[in-house]
């Protein structure tokens, strides 16, 4: 409530009359009195109601005179207009709050205009078994959502709370890990909360590569650490693990040995021996007579070992035979006392474009 004094100057005249007070806005017609006050005058109090005037500065006020009071304006008894101002708005600092349980967040009210006459402001929530308020102040009671309300004048504004539980501790499971060169894995970790697994290399990055899924790409033999983190959820707490990756040699089958012995033929022969991505093969084509060694080499021997264990290269040893030669004296014929036929022979087993570096000698 607002209290204008009406000044003396308003120059209120014998009873029945009217009092004029900085007119132009309003009239207003008051009946009433509050009773004889003393011997020689009378209080007449005059109360009325202006809704959404912030400061009204225009009245007027008619006097109803009745045969039983007198007004009368004095300085010991000048005539007070109360004047009551309405509430246009309300408004919340906040429209929306999120708490955990058990925690509390004030909220505020602001109630325009700033000298309306009742300001009280009177609060509420939708659900007590979630959300609780006592003069702004909000706590939060159990998971959950509400709405608080705050009412002054006949204004209502609100605010949407949201309750979230108390999080929880949250484990992941994980175990090392146990990849060869050369293959692929996974991490496969879970856990028991709906925090997002994310994957770090903290050390050994030359050795691995691990995707966002956790799948493990491996790069060379070696070790590795990664760090796994479920991330923090409004349920659960942020947690990590540490899984170590180790990365062994892949196993190679080296080649079977063919069979080892050959003939000269004049061409070159194969030793045969697969091959096989993992290794090359040397030594196993040769033309000419002898004992050889093919050999079958790993071409990464920092990440690959057969299957025995070893990485030195595996030997095949084979033989090229000598050809076996046939010669055989031409026959010929003699008269007595003719000259002797020169003898000829027929060569069998020489290789094509071979040829005896030593004539054979025959003789009778």
């Amino acid at each position: 409530m607002r209290s204008f004094e009406i000044p003396n100057a308003s120059a209120f005249t014998e009873a029945g009359g009217s009092a004029s007070y900085n007119s132009a806005q309003a009239n207003f017609i008051a009946y009433g009195s509050s009773g004889v006050i003393g011997n020689d005058w009378t209080i007449l109090k005059i109360t009325f109601t202006v809704n959404n005037v912030s400061e009204p500065t225009a009245l007027m006020i008619s006097v109803k005179d009745d045969d039983d009071y007198t007004l009368i304006d004095t300085e010991e008894n000048p005539i007070n207009a109360v004047i009551e101002v309405g509430v246009t708005d309300i408004s919340l600092n906040k429209s929306s709050v999120t708490l955990k349980e058990g925690e509390s967040e004030t909220l505020t009210a602001t109630v325009s205009p700033g000298n309306a006459t009742d300001k009280t402001v009177s609060w509420s929530s939708s659900d007590e078994n979630i959300v609780t308020v006592v003069n702004g102040l909000v706590n939060a009671v159990k998971e959950g959502t509400a709405t608080i309300t705050a009412t002054a004048g006949g204004k209502i504004a609100t605010a949407q709370v949201t309750v979230n539980p108390i999080p929880k501790e949250q484990t992941i499971t994980a175990s090392d890990v146990t990849e060869v060169y050369g293959g692929s894995g996974a991490i496969g970790a879970t856990t028991n909360g709906d925090g997002q697994l994310t994957y770090q290399i903290t050390s050994g990055s030359d050795v691995i590569d691990v995707a966002a899924d956790g799948t493990i790409t491996p790069k060379k033999v070696g070790t590795a650490d990664v760090k796994v983190k479920a991330a923090a959820t409004a349920r659960y707490l942020e947690a990590t693990k540490d899984v170590k990756v180790t990365v062994g040699p892949k196993r190679i089958t080296a080649p079977a040995a063919a069979a080892g012995e050959f003939t000269y033929n004049g061409k070159a022969q194969t030793y045969d021996l697969p091959a096989g991505e993992d290794y090359f093969i040397a030594g196993n084509v040769q033309t000419n007579a002898g004992r050889y060694t093919a050999t079958a080499t790993l071409k990464d021997a920092s990440n690959t070992q057969w299957t025995d264990g070893t990485t030195e290269a595996k030997e095949y040893a084979y033989t090229i035979k000598k050809a076996s030669l046939t010669l055989t004296a031409d026959n010929k014929k003699a008269k007595v006392g003719a000259d002797v036929p020169e003898l000829t022979y027929t060569m069998k087993g020489l290789a094509e474009g071979d040829k005896l570096t030593t004539e054979p000698t025959l003789a009778y």
